[in-house]
């Protein structure tokens, strides 16, 4: 079970900044004050996304044990747990 609220989460503009929503409404984070084209709010709103496809991608039995290794780490770092 996830401890963060789930996705999607969405970025939108107002006149304070940009905000980080969830599916439901809520707002995650904000205001962020950054340049017209939102690209750390962007990367904030993949975040569930991004952790997911992270997730999926470890249990490739292929997957070169060092890039694996990597992989999990910033899964752990994300989620601080250990998978």
């Amino acid at each position: 079970m996830t401890k963060h609220t789930p996705g999607p989460w969405e970025l939108r503009s107002h006149d304070v900044g940009m905000f980080v929503y969830c599916g439901k409404g809520y707002i995650i984070c904000g205001p962020i004050n950054e340049r017209p084209n939102g690209d750390n709010g962007s990367l904030i709103a993949a975040a569930p996304e991004l952790l997911e496809a992270l997730k999926r991608i470890v249990n490739v039995n292929a997957m070169d044990y060092e890039y694996r290794q990597w992989a999990l780490e910033a899964i752990e770092k994300a989620t601080g747990e250990i998978e």
